[in-house]
Parts: structure tokens; sequence; C-alpha cells
């Protein structure tokens, strides 16, 4: 099942979207031409954990923004090849 982890406005009918489904990060971005996969991230243990724990250690809050920042940072399984 897909679970909306944050979703941000754009503008009208337009935004960003971060959804959880099985152990993947999918953005999508999504406007009135349909919805685009912007990126894709593996949410195994060690990149969980790295989500919810800001660069300075401190648990950080599930902002948007933060959940992103957080991902964006963690090498990704397509970084390995």
């Amino acid at each position: 099942m897909f679970e909306v982890i944050e979703a941000t406005s754009l503008g009208p009918r337009r935004s960003v979207v971060a959804v959880r489904f099985r152990e993947e990060l999918l953005v999508l971005g999504s406007s009135e031409a349909g919805v685009t996969l912007l990126a894709t991230r593996s949410l195994l243990a060690q990149n969980e954990e790295r989500a919810t724990t800001a660069p300075d250690g401190s648990a950080s809050s599930a902002s948007f923004a933060g959940v992103f920042e957080a991902q964006l940072a963690a090498p990704s399984s397509e970084d390995d090849r």
C-alpha cells in the first residue's frame, strides 16, 4: 500500500508528494498534465534511521524538507554501480 509522507503545493493544481511504497521512497510531481516520478530511494533500515536523524544527530521533524534532504544525502543503490 502507498503511504503519503508529505505533500507540498507548488501552486494551483501542482504539487510534490513524498510517498512510501514498500521499502521505497518515491518523490512524485503532480500537475494538470499528470503524475511524474521525480526520484526514488531505498528505505532499508539504515536509510530510515538517517531520514529521522538530523545532520547534528538530533531527531528531526518529519517534514517534507527534512525527509527529502536526508534522502538526497543518503547514498542510493544506483550510486553503488
